[in-house]
């Protein structure tokens, strides 16, 4: 007999497909693995509904949540707070106060942790993009209370107390009406406060306590101010031709203090207090930066002139360029050049344009010009600045768009115009 032919195999079976979550746009694909993985397992963890023991709550984000209760008035009431975010680290919650700028720039930070069920709350403060300092460590209070939280399901909770009103200068007192806010959390799990937080952060405007509603005010005032604009209407038609013959007046006046003013003004003798610090300008140009006064009359640089007169002959043989800028940081005019490279730039093109030689130039800036290190003999300087001006061949105003080293802002011809420094230079010119 003949044998029958084994029976064929059995196909192969599917490979399975594993779920992966593009966590940007919320959609699904799939792709060919060798296992299996539930769509369970790559859920997010749920928030619990412990917000409902608050009288308000905000859903910042999907990932984070706030919810806090007001009790009493502004001057002595409390709020009690909640923080929730999607980590097992950090969480933190700043005020920015009335000005919104940079959230790491003067707020009043909360930030915490729940390590090993161990809670831990601070109060901190931020001046800068890094890790924000404890009130504590560093002489202020600490008004964070009745501190409390736990970490479950992958969320962490925190909870605290504090006044509405507090008085040091490291803490917001929380008002009615809008409030900037600044919020973030430890994206990669870790319970380590001076780790970045990256891209997990955000900012909010939150309203703690409601304005107080004063609608009912305006049925009382409103025929009040009605009546009262009426009146202003008629005396502003009555008073418009007295109005009229009254700024003529006055403007003749003005006109006669003027001339006697500049009567006196014309036949005074200039006097200066200090004297006008030059330097010639390929001196200026060959240093590289801007250089102190005290440096530059130590390397023997500085041409001094004590009296008017002297400042005034010397103008009739060569240029004086007054450079007028902005300080780009506290304690350093240009710290990073900027400015120093928009000068040299001017004095050549200055050069050029009214055919005058650079041997036969001088300089005044402040910080080589007026005395950095005496404040008495600063002070004898500034008292002079408008001698300075005054007596220059050109006034040169220095504004490049550049950015403040400390306070982070732009700097700029709006900035320099704003400066009651600068504009004291450009009147006197």
């Amino acid at each position: 007999p003949v044998a029958k032919p084994p029976p064929p195999p059995p196909p192969p079976s599917p490979r399975a497909t594993t779920p992966i979550t593009d966590y940007c746009s919320e959609s699904i694909t799939y792709r060919v693995a060798e296992c299996y993985v539930s769509l369970e397992s790559l859920e997010e963890p749920e928030f619990d509904d412990k917000y409902t023991d608050y009288a308000n709550m905000r859903q910042l984000t999907a990932e984070y949540r706030v919810a806090w209760t007001v009790e009493g008035d502004a001057s002595d009431g409390i709020i009690s707070m909640m923080l929730q975010a999607r980590t097992t680290g950090w969480v933190g919650f700043g005020l920015m106060g009335e000005k919104v700028g940079h959230g790491m720039i003067n707020t009043d930070i909360w930030m915490g942790n729940v390590i090993d069920g161990v809670v831990a709350v601070h109060d901190t403060w931020s001046n800068s993009v890094a890790m924000p300092l404890k009130d504590i460590d560093f002489g202020h209070e600490e008004d964070l209370y009745d501190v409390s939280g736990y970490e479950e399901n992958g969320i962490t909770t925190l909870m605290f107390k504090r006044s509405l009103k507090v008085s040091d200068d490291w803490d917001y007192t929380i008002v009615e009406g809008d409030m900037p806010v600044v919020y973030s959390w430890s994206r990669q799990n870790k319970d380590a406060l001076s780790y970045y937080h990256g891209p997990t952060r955000g900012f909010d405007t939150l309203v703690f306590i409601e304005p107080t509603d004063l609608s009912w005010i305006w049925l009382i005032a409103l025929p009040i101010v009605g009546t009262v604009m009426l009146m202003i209407i008629l005396f502003c038609f009555v008073d418009r031709i007295r109005s009229r013959r009254l700024r003529q007046m006055a403007e003749q006046r003005f006109n006669e203090i003027r001339q006697q003013v500049n009567k006196h003004v014309d036949g005074a003798q200039p006097r200066m207090c200090f004297g006008m610090a030059l330097v010639t300008a390929f001196d200026f140009m060959e240093s590289g930066k801007l250089v102190s006064h005290e440096e530059l009359r130590n390397q023997g640089k500085i041409k001094m002139l004590d009296t008017h007169s002297q400042a005034k002959s010397l103008a009739k043989e060569f240029s004086i360029i007054f450079i007028s800028h902005q300080w780009l940081s506290w304690t350093k005019p240009d710290p990073e050049g900027v400015h120093f490279k928009c000068i040299v730039n001017a004095l050549r093109a200055l050069s050029k344009r009214f055919n005058f030689e650079l041997e036969k130039t001088y300089v005044w800036v402040d910080y080589c010009s007026i005395p950095q290190g005496n404040s008495l003999l600063q002070q004898l300087a500034i008292s002079d600045l408008s001698e300075y001006a005054a007596l220059a061949s050109y006034f040169v105003v220095v504004v490049p768009p550049a950015r403040h080293v400390d306070t982070h802002t732009i700097c700029n011809k709006e900035s320099y115009q704003a400066r009651g420094w600068c504009r004291l230079e450009q009147f006197a010119k």
